[in-house]
């Protein structure tokens, strides 16, 4: 017998057969809209935005864990949880790998002639830095796209208006190419699952988490 929580998750997925990957992409991308507290994860990504000493590089890596951490902090269901693997940030019993990847303005409104992505088409994806010492070529590229180590990748757009979408891992290898620094990745409506998330109203704390980081460093060297 189901408790009340999977009722409350999975009630929707006895409908749906995992025929293509469409249908995958509609159960995991109705998972992560409904038992996620969106509301609580945006007010983060908001505050950590806004941080005034969160902006160098090296920061950067705090603020993403902090993102993978909140979804996961937000989360209804206990069996999502935060792995440190190699090309997946999230792992569930059902959904297996999920990769995190944010971005400011992540969907397009308007249609560029550069490159004829339009409406509901995402903006670039950063996916990949360069490691230092190889070649960045097709074989570089092409080794890149062969190389799987996740399930479905989850897009989160974390400027107005909120939303996210999730796309397949290999839908998202097929995507790949060079430029600049790293391997990018540009997603087509058509190929996603958007959740569609209504009426987000960021939970704004008012607090920089930089400045708690500070204090937490001040009473660990205090206690030397």
């Amino acid at each position: 017998m189901k408790t009340t929580l999977e009722s409350l998750l999975y009630s929707d997925q006895e409908q749906v057969k995992v025929k293509n990957n469409q249908s995958s992409l509609q159960e995991v991308g109705e998972f992560l809209r409904k038992s996620i507290d969106w509301n609580a994860v945006f007010g983060v990504c908001e505050d950590l935005r806004d941080d005034p000493f969160l902006k160098s590089r090296a920061d950067n890596f705090i603020t993403s864990t902090m993102k993978e951490k909140a979804i996961v902090r937000f989360c209804v269901d206990p069996e999502l949880k935060r792995v440190d693997k190699e090309g997946r940030d999230l792992e569930h019993i059902l959904y297996e790998g999920i990769e995190l990847k944010t971005k400011e303005k992540l969907f397009r409104k308007g249609f560029s002639r550069k490159n004829g992505l339009g409406p509901g088409d995402t903006y670039p994806v950063k996916i990949k830095n360069y490691l230092g010492g190889e070649i960045k070529d097709d074989r570089f590229l092409n080794r890149h796209k062969e190389i799987s180590y996740t399930n479905y990748v989850l897009l989160v757009q974390t400027g107005a208006p909120y939303d996210a979408a999730v796309v397949t891992d290999e839908y998202c290898r097929s995507c790949y190419y060079l430029d600049g620094d790293g391997i990018f990745a540009d997603f087509r409506a058509n190929d996603m699952y958007r959740l569609n998330l209504q009426g987000i109203v960021p939970k704004r704390q008012g607090i920089t988490f930089s400045s708690l980081l500070a204090e937490a460093e001040e009473k660990f060297f205090s206690l030397y």
